[in-house]
């Protein structure tokens, strides 16, 4: 009868794991309610700080948000008070030598950014006038300057990269190194520094890019193969991860990929494969546009996928949370999504 009895229990057991769908009560995954796309996430002290696209209006329109949780169980969320514009996509957040906090993020097509001395704000444009542009349009040439994220390698340089629709022959990803030192906006022209697209007619690129940056070079497409936009690069064991999205945001082909350089954060980089897709059943849809973590020597991605039942042309996205791992010579594993 023992017997028996075990026999039906295992399986009951292995039929409710078969039917467990992908809105059953306690899955964790998306795991910040509401519709956010493009997340970064951070952590300042002992706090996880989640800086997203605010989502679900149809554009990616919406205020500067950000959510906070001390055990990633937990999430408060907080409206900041800049920037004051509603198109705030893909931001990043990063702490400065001196304490302050500097947050990236991009309108169409051009980078801004601010300066706060805590990571909820308030922060201010470093540039004075508060929609001034630091980084604008084709700043690092064939390049359409989108999805900012700002890396820091071990000896405290720093590395802005942006790009979206870097598939087309020619194109990339570009990456500029900030100037050692913080930003001196006294060292700008008054009217440069005014100026709210940050231009100046004699030059098409910007003054203030220049004073910001020391170097730039465009990663060509034929080293980050199907770039599209959202990179994302992290550094382990001497290797740096050079993470992006491909396909198309609006549908099942958008995608995670990834390449390896060990020569510097610039580059050059060798591409190695896909590491995040759309599943086979299609309830986990699009994913993609990510940042990684490590946690206590454990890495994760945290990315959005369309909402699901998914909606029209994907504008209803969600964020998600898988762990990232690796095989004994270093390259990333395909990532198993979880709900």
């Amino acid at each position: 009868m023992k017997k028996v009895l075990s026999l039906i229990f295992a399986t009951l057991s292995l039929s409710a794991v078969a039917t467990e769908k992908w809105n059953a009560p306690n899955n964790a995954n998306p795991f910040i309610p509401g519709y956010f796309a493009d997340p970064t996430i951070r952590k300042f002290g002992d706090n996880y700080y989640l800086y997203a696209t605010t989502d679900g209006t149809g554009n990616g329109y919406g205020p500067a948000q950000v959510w906070v949780s001390r055990d990633f169980k937990h999430w408060r969320n907080f409206v900041m008070n800049w920037p004051t514009t509603e198109v705030v996509w893909a931001p990043d957040v990063v702490k400065q030598k001196n304490g302050k906090y500097r947050y990236y993020y991009c309108e169409p097509c051009n980078v801004n950014v601010g300066e706060s001395d805590s990571p909820v704000g308030p922060r201010h444009n470093i540039l004075g006038k508060e929609d001034a542009v630091l980084v604008p349009d084709r700043y690092v040439h064939n390049v359409i300057t989108l999805d900012p994220m700002l890396f820091e390698d071990e000896d405290g340089s720093q590395y802005l990269y942006f790009t979206t629709w870097g598939i087309y022959d020619g194109f990339g990803c570009g990456v500029a190194k900030l100037r050692d030192g913080d930003f001196d906006i006294n060292s700008l022209p008054k009217d440069i520094r005014l100026d709210a697209r940050g231009w100046n007619e004699v030059h098409p690129y910007s003054i203030a890019a220049d004073k910001f940056f020391s170097e730039k070079r465009l990663i060509p497409n034929t080293e980050l193969k199907d770039i599209f936009e959202a990179p994302f690069i992290f550094k382990r064991n001497g290797t740096y991860y050079f993470t992006y999205s491909s396909g198309s945001c609006h549908d099942a082909t958008y995608r995670v990929q990834y390449a390896t350089s060990t020569e510097g954060p610039m580059g050059p980089f060798t591409y190695r494969g896909e590491i995040l897709t759309t599943n086979a059943d299609e309830t986990i849809h699009g994913p993609g546009h990510h940042s990684i973590i490590d946690i206590n020597g454990k890495y994760y991605i945290v990315y959005h996928r369309h909402n699901n039942p998914k909606s029209v042309h994907g504008f209803n996205r969600q964020v998600c949370i898988d762990q990232l791992n690796f095989d004994d010579q270093g390259n990333i594993l395909p990532v198993n999504p979880t709900h």
